[in-house]
Parts: structure tokens; sequence; C-alpha cells
């Protein structure tokens, strides 16, 4: 080796300065700052770090939010230099946006990902938009979030606000991390886990590799025992659930695998509270919205429990539940109620000033399988979300706690792992799944969507449809070799005066509906359900319109229909009868030497028909039974033994095991208790006398008992299945009865069209017809509501 090549080798070596690479990077980076003044300032490292460095936190230019001052947008513009106006736009945060936490696992990879939606408006091209805003990588499984506005970090017993959320994980610990740093490397805050010097020796520990086995036996010791080294306070399984007090802000509740419950000071960053009262691992915690200290927890020992933070030494209060519990929430509607839902599918409603152990006051079999989220719309009592395994989420009426399903839908997100309503757009659905995607829902139903929009909207919708199927409507006509798709309507003289004579045949349809609503139409009470079903459809799209543009809707729903049911349909079958006539019949007929066959005047006759029949499947289908109303139907009928059985079953239970009044000595708790005093306790004395009952007189009651409940839910049983029975038949009469008479309205209108060779007179005929139709319903509607008040108002008084 040369002279000159050891020197350039020295030289390089010098540059690496190898003896030096085990040294802390940030006391390289002190050094440096501090020697040279040109070198980049700490807040510049923090920014490159995710926002942490050396205790300093800086503000992130990726999290601007409109609306700030002009020092932040100043700072939040030079933070996103190098970007073009569409990532800028997508990076700040607006008012009007909508955050939606989700956490994911993918190929043993667990992240935070914080999710931006942006309602339909014109800035978003009329369409709704979701995306992701920035994702956190978590160390650990996520299992459960609670989003909180109380920064640890700070120095005040409350906290001060913050964008924070709480996670629970495989591991003891709580992460809490500042959702307003994007790529964020460390959570702002662990309540209890294993101790930092633990970790990294267990950690060293499990990776090091030995060739001899008493060194990794020496190993795994030395793991178990740095596992053991939890920080006081601290979980020793994993985080199953978590719950943040609203009104004291630095109050967390968790539940954990290890069969406790934890209350934390997140300001200060410590346990103040272990609960033990359940025998499993606790699933969920929920704070009471009114009573903030009362905390509802439920188990996988089958029970669900309330207990007063105040007086944690306390007994609590148990109900029973009949599987392990999935998710709880109390009812906002009524502070003292709340809801249980359990693997087995099964929703629970109990009021707590019933006591512990009391009966429920409902119980709905919501889904196939475990039920795992349950959510009340902050706008509406008694409307709850569920949601399950099944992939189904599902929309429940539980005022006076008599249950009722609304809706029902399959979001298309694989097994729906949680859901819940929007607290500042309430009726916004937000859900996830198993197939790793957010779903935001506002059309839980498809009708929905239509209630939710203004009329300009939905005459825009309606006139963008009447556009698409008139221009479908003329290009099937030119295509079958009808050159005038308009059946004669243009606008002349002869068009008004066929629309004159369409008056005039739109009498016999006018009759007909008059007649259809009279007392004439009462020994069919077919009539009068399918005119309700007509205006309970039709109320969806004609709500808080004007008359002129209910007629203008009219124009954009009935003139499309026309030109499909008439002009082209007819352009299509002549067609199909001509190919028919010249393929099929004139063929077999010159072989049997019968000379020219014609359809003669089958071919007029036989259009109009056929048009008939279709619009008249189309209508039957809107009052049919659907497929999936049939298969719950059928779900219901086949379970209807087993459900009353059970339930029949647990309300004799409940009642045989509430004491009497002689033997319960002590009060019922109410909720909620008064501030600072102990949560009351159940206690009862037991008499000789009460415990003198022979066995003879048990077993005899319990025999009567047993067939009384097997008599009542049997009956209840039947009951349901006729009353379900009863519905199906009545759908199935009025789904026909719509089809015979739009069928022959139909005919009647193409009757019309071939008399007058103008498609103006049944085009005014069905105006007419329609548009009394509509008046005739809500005049209905509104002598029935009339009538309805007359008779409560006679009852009351």
């Amino acid at each position: 080796m040369t002279q000159a090549a050891a020197g350039s080798l020295e030289a390089a070596l010098a540059e690496l300065d190898m003896d030096h690479y085990d040294d802390s990077d940030e006391d390289a980076a002190a050094a440096e700052v501090a020697d040279d003044p040109d070198a980049p300032c700490p807040a510049v490292i923090a920014r490159a770090l995710g926002g942490r460095s050396a205790g300093i936190i800086v503000d992130d230019p990726y999290m601007a939010a409109a609306g700030g001052d002009s020092e932040d947008e100043d700072g939040a513009a030079a933070g996103l230099e190098g970007m073009d106006s569409e990532e800028v736009d997508d990076y700040t945060l607006r008012d009007s946006d909508l955050l939606v936490l989700a956490a994911r696992n993918e190929d043993d990879v667990s992240t935070l990902e914080v999710w931006v939606y942006e309602e339909a408006s014109s800035s978003t091209g009329g369409e709704a938009n979701i995306y992701v805003h920035h994702d956190i990588l978590l160390p650990a499984f996520p299992l459960a979030l609670a989003w909180m506005d109380c920064h640890p970090g700070s120095s005040s017993s409350s906290g001060s606000k913050g964008n924070m959320v709480a996670i629970g994980s495989m591991d003891p610990g709580i992460e809490i991390w500042d959702l307003d740093v994007a790529d964020a490397v460390e959570p702002a805050a662990v309540l209890g886990g294993i101790e930092p010097a633990a970790a990294a020796e267990a950690a060293a520990a499990a990776g090091g590799k030995s060739a001899k086995k008493k060194a990794k036996q020496k190993a795994k010791k030395k793991a178990e025992k740095a596992e053991k080294q939890l920080r006081p306070g601290s979980h020793s399984d994993a985080v199953l659930g978590l719950s943040w007090n609203r009104q004291y802000r630095n109050v967390l509740a968790s539940a954990s695998a290890d069969g406790t419950v934890k209350v934390w000071d997140v300001a200060a960053q410590k346990c103040e509270h272990t609960l033990s009262h359940h025998s499993g691992k606790v699933q969920a915690v929920a704070w009471n919205p009114a009573e903030s200290p009362v905390l509802l927890t439920g188990s996988f020992d089958r029970t669900a429990a309330l207990v007063d933070v105040r007086s944690p030494g306390a007994a609590a209060l148990v109900w029973g539940v009949s599987a392990d519990v999935e998710a709880l929430a109390w009812n906002p509607g009524s502070p003292t109620c709340f809801l249980v839902s359990s693997e087995d599918g099964i929703v629970a409603a109990f009021d707590a000033r019933g006591g512990a152990g009391s009966s429920p006051l409902f119980r709905l079999a919501a889904h196939d399988k475990p039920t795992c989220a349950l959510s009340f719309c902050p706008a509406a009592p008694g409307l709850l979300a569920t949601a399950s395994t099944d992939k189904v989420v599902k929309l429940w009426d539980v005022a006076e706690n008599k249950p009722k399903l609304l809706a029902s839908k399959e979001p298309k997100l694989g097994a729906i792992f949680s859901a819940g309503f929007c607290g500042d757009v309430p009726y916004l659905i937000a859900m996830a799944g198993s197939k790793g995607a957010v779903g935001v829902n506002k059309d839980v139903v498809p009708i929905d969507y239509i209630d939710a929009c203004s009329v300009g909207e939905r005459l825009t919708l309606f006139a963008n449809i009447s556009s698409l199927t008139i221009m479908s409507a003329f290009a099937i006509c030119l295509i079958f070799g009808e050159l005038d798709p308009l059946g004669g309507m243009w606008l002349d003289a002869y068009t008004l005066d066929a629309m004159g004579q369409g008056v005039l045949y739109a009498l016999p349809l006018l009759a007909c509906s008059i007649a259809s609503r009279s007392a004439l139409s009462r020994p069919f009470p077919v009539l009068r359900e399918m005119h309700e079903l007509q205006h309970d459809l039709l109320r969806h799209f004609t709500a808080d319109m004007t008359l002129a543009q209910r007629g203008i809707w009219l124009v954009f729903v009935l003139l499309p229909s026309l030109l499909l049911l008439l002009p082209t349909s007819k352009a299509v079958l002549v067609w199909a009868g001509a190919f028919c006539q010249q393929a099929l019949l004139q063929t077999w007929a010159d072989k049997l030497s019968l000379g020219h066959i014609s359809l003669g005047p089958l071919g007029q006759v036989l259009p109009p028909v056929l048009s008939g029949c279709l619009a008249g499947f189309a209508a039957a289908c809107c009052f049919n039974v659907r497929p999936k109303q049939i298969e719950v139907v059928r779900d219901a009928l086949r379970n209807a033994d087993a459900y009353f059985r059970l339930t029949q079953a647990q309300a004799a239970g409940a009642a045989a095991a509430r004491p009497s009044p002689k033997a319960q000595r002590s009060t019922r708790p109410l909720l909620p208790p008064a501030a600072g005093a102990a949560m009351p306790t159940m206690f009862a004395t037991s008499t000789l006398a009460d415990g003198l009952t022979s066995s003879y007189e048990e077993e005899e009651e319990e025999e009567q008992q047993e067939v009384a409940t097997t008599a009542s839910s049997k009956a209840a049983a039947d009951a349901f299945r006729m009353v379900s029975m009863v519905w199906f038949l009545s759908r199935r009469r009025v789904a026909r009865l719509s089809y015979m008479l739009t069928s022959l309205n139909v005919a009647y209108l193409g009757v019309v069209w071939h008399a007058t060779g103008n498609l103006g007179a049944p085009a005014a005929a069905a105006f007419l017809h329609a548009a009394a139709e509509l008046w005739l319903g809500e005049w209905q509607a509104r002598r029935q509501s009339v009538t309805s008040l007359i008779k409560a108002t006679g009852d009351r008084q």
C-alpha cells in the first residue's frame, strides 16, 4: 500500500469518527449547537423527530387549523413549503371537518389512523369525502380508544385543553397520544405499564441468543423478572376498555383482563382507585352522563355492575346477563337506565332504581352474533344503533322500553367492531370493520337520503334522472326503427288539442280514485292499506314542496315514464313481433303452405297490454315483501318459541327471586346518590319462619310455575306468528292489487294514445290523475290525524 493510499484511508476513518460511534446523538447535537452558531436549532430537530426532542414541543406544521391567527398561518405555510395546493388543502383542518379515530392492525403492524370526513358541499363537488389525515405507529395491538381533551403534561389539577386519545392495548399500560402532532414517535404520557428500564432489559434479554442452553435459560428468567416490574398502580394484563369522564376532565376509567377496573388521574398520571368487584375479565366501562362519579362496568363473568367511585369500598350493585358482556351504554334520555350487549347478540336494558338483580326493562335479540357496539343518537331520544360481527348495523327505537326496528344495513365493511353516532352531526354514524375500512353513513336506508335532501336537491336529482331516461328512450327507439320517439307529441296545435282530449279521458280515472276513498270502499280494506302505503312512500319525495314544485316533480316523473312505457316499448315489441313473425311463424306457414300470416289487431293490442304488465310489476315490487324482510320474519318465526320461553322464564325467575317487603329490610338504592355519600348496600335479615318451606311445596310450585311459563310463552309465540302472517298476507294483497290497478291504468293510457295518435293525450290524463292522487292522499291523511286527535281528546276527558 502506498503512503498516499494509507493517508487517504486514515482521513476517511477520522471523518467517520468510529471511536465515538456509540455516543448519544442528542449529546452530539447539543454539542454541535453549542459550538456552531449556524447549527440547526432544537426546534428544527424536534420537528424532524415528530414534534418532540429533549422536552421541546413545537406546533406541527402539518396540523394547520383554519381560522388561526396570522402568526400560526405563517408558521404553517413555512412548514408546508414544497407541497402543491391540493396537498396543503388536504392537510388543513377546518372547523367543519369531522375527525374519526380508527385503530388498525395489519401484518402485525398496529397504527392509529386519524380520518377526516367532509360532508357533501359545493367545495367537495357535491359528494362527501373521507380520507386518512395522518397515522401514528403503535407499539402493541390496540383494543380500546377514548378521546379526551385533558393534556397530561399540564401542571393544573384538572389538566389543560388538548386533542388527546387514550389507547388500551395488549400491553398493561395506557398510552395517551397528542392528535395535534403528526408523525409522533412517542406518546405524551403512559399510565401504568412496564418500567422503561425493565422493558429495555426485557427486550435485550429476550433478543439475545446464546449458543449455550444455560445462557438461554438465564435470559428467559431475566425477561420474566423484568416483565413483572410494573409501574405503581398499573394493570397487570391487557386493557380492554376505556371511558373518559366529561365533567371531571382529568378522570379516566380503564377495564382490564386482569379482572380490575382502575380510575386514573390523567393530569397527575397516577391511579386513584382500583376496583376488584368482578371475578372475570372486565370488558367495558362507562361513566353516567348525569351523575359523573357513577361508573358502569361489564365483565366476562356475565355481570354488569354499578359503583360510585366516591365510595370505592362500598359493595357494587350487580345485574346478571345471558353471556359475556360486549358493550355498555347509558340512555341519555333516562340517565338511570343502561343497556348491556352480550356475546349472544342480546341487548338488555335495566333501570338502576330497581336495585341489584332487578329484571330487565326489555330484552332485545338484536343480532345473531356478538353485539359489539351500542350508541344512542344525541339528537333523537330513544334512537339506538347496534353493530355486530354479523356485518350488519341496525337502528332501533327503544322509547318507552318497547324496541322497534327502524332500519338495517350491511355497510360492506366485514364484521363490525365499532360504531357510534357523531356528537356534532347527529344523523351521521361512523363504523369500522374487519375489512380494514372506515365508513360514515347517513343513508342507513335509501329513503333516508331523500329525507335529508332539500327540495331543490330533490328536484335536481329527478331532473337528472328524467334527462337520462329520456335520452335512453330516444336511443332505444332509434335502434329499433321508431322514428317518432315522442309519440306524435310536438309543439303544435294538434298536441294542444290532444291534451284537451286527455283531460276528458282523465275523468274515468279521477272517478275511480274518488270512489276508492269513499264509503264505497269500506268492504275492501286492502284499498285503504294500499293508499296508506302509497302516501308513506310519496311523502318522502314531496315533503315541503309548493304546488308549482310538485307539478314540476310530476312532469319529471311522468314524462320519461310514458316515453318508456308507450313509444319505446311499442318500438321494441313491434320489432320483436315482426322478428317472430318472419323467423318463426312465416317459416312454418311456408312449409305448411298456409300463405302469408299477419298478427293483425293483436299487434296493436299487445304493446299496451305488455307495457301495463311491466308497469304493474314495478309497482308491486314497491309494496311487496322484500327478500330481506322475508328472511328476518322467517328467522323470527323459527326462534319465536325459544325467545318467548327464555323471556318468560327470566321474568318468572326474577319475580321469584325478588324478596318480599317483610324479608327485605333494606332501602332500595336510588341513582344518583347524594354528593359525598356512600352508595347504599343491599342487605336482608332472614327469620326462621321464612325458611320453613317444605321441599314438596317448593317442587310443586316450581312445576306449576314451569307449566304456566310454558303455556304463556307458547301463547305469545303463537300470537307473534299470527301477527306476522297477517302482515305478510296483507302486504301480498296490497302488492297484487297495486299490480292489477297499475296495469289497467297504463293499458288505458295506451288505448288513449292509440285513439288520439298523440302522446299529449295520455300525458295530460296521467298528470291530472297523479295530481289528484297526491291531493286525495294528503287530504285523507289530514282527516285521519284530526279524527285521531279528537278521539284522543275525548278519551282524556
